[in-house]
């Protein structure tokens, strides 16, 4: 396993109205940057329509030869709408063959510039809190990972702590068996037991927020929507095609590091108001209306 200090990593996200989030984790995405001998950031940002853009035109300013922000204005709709398909929107092809493509844009860009990293990091930069000391942590573990992944947490609507990005998340063994609504429901509750503990998890494919890969496991890959057999889940996660790839050319060794935190939410009025609504109107004591 190379460490930091002599290797070359390449930062990569989709951004789209992230402007709160951006200013939170440019700081820790740069300090993260600053550990390794070599690095680059790519950034592919469409139809914001906060302060997303200026974010990120400042950035690039800041650092030009190291921070690539590419801003578009596509007129796209990533989720349809519910009464434009069957199942469940998030969950639709449409959607993941639309993240694919946006996705595939930061790829492309690595090849197109002929680098040649150690490592690619993929992040969501909208999130609540990146621990920068977690991801650092990822590069000293015992374990000699090929993709090692965030353990992303946020409250169910319960108020409980959940494992966020249960959609993405597959254990060794069921990656043939399709998803549904009730198994990436039950995986969110199941897996946020892990939450402080030590060890590594190993599974075929997870995300939670942010993920590093050996650049060699996904040199030339793409992201893809991969069909899903049931009704109400149309389609895979667009990172589960790329672990079926990296696993379709040889063993690949895939961990959620519970020590590398992403907090996807922050609790605020807005979040406890939504939670409280839809207690109320699901008791049938008050009507939607009346909120």
């Amino acid at each position: 396993m190379k460490k930091p200090e002599e290797s070359f990593i390449v930062v990569c996200s989709i951004v789209r109205n992230a402007g709160k989030g951006l200013k939170r984790n440019i700081p820790v995405i740069e300090r993260i940057c600053q550990c390794f001998s070599r690095y680059e950031v790519v950034v592919f940002e469409n139809d914001s329509t906060d302060n997303t853009k200026e974010v990120l035109t400042e950035w690039a300013k800041k650092d030009p030869l190291h921070i690539h922000a590419f801003m578009k204005n596509l007129g796209i709709r990533t989720i349809p709408k519910p009464s434009s398909v069957s199942c469940n929107p998030f969950f639709s092809l449409s959607r993941n063959e639309k993240m694919s493509a946006f996705r595939n844009q930061y790829l492309e860009f690595i090849e197109n510039e002929s680098w040649n990293p150690d490592y690619l990091m993929v992040v969501d930069l909208d999130v609540a809190r990146i621990d920068a000391a977690g991801v650092m942590g990822s590069f000293y573990t015992n374990e000699d990972w090929d993709v090692i992944t965030a353990f992303s947490y946020s409250l169910a609507p319960n108020l409980k702590r959940r494992y966020h990005d249960s959609y993405i998340l597959v254990e060794n063994g069921e990656e043939t068996k399709p998803q549904t609504e009730l198994s990436i429901r039950n995986k969110s509750r199941q897996f946020a037991v892990y939450y402080g503990t030590m060890s590594l998890i190993p599974v075929y494919s997870a995300f939670g927020g942010l993920a590093v890969y050996k650049y060699e496991k996904a040199r030339g890959l793409r992201y893809k929507a991969i069909p899903n057999n049931d009704s109400r889940v149309e389609s895979r996660g667009e990172h589960f095609s790329l672990y079926k790839q990296m696993n379709e050319r040889g063993p690949l060794a895939v961990y959620i590091n519970p020590k590398m935190r992403i907090k996807y939410q922050n609790v605020d009025l807005a979040l406890i108001w939504k939670t409280l609504r839809r207690i109320v109107s699901s008791s049938g004591v008050f009507c939607k209306k009346q909120f």
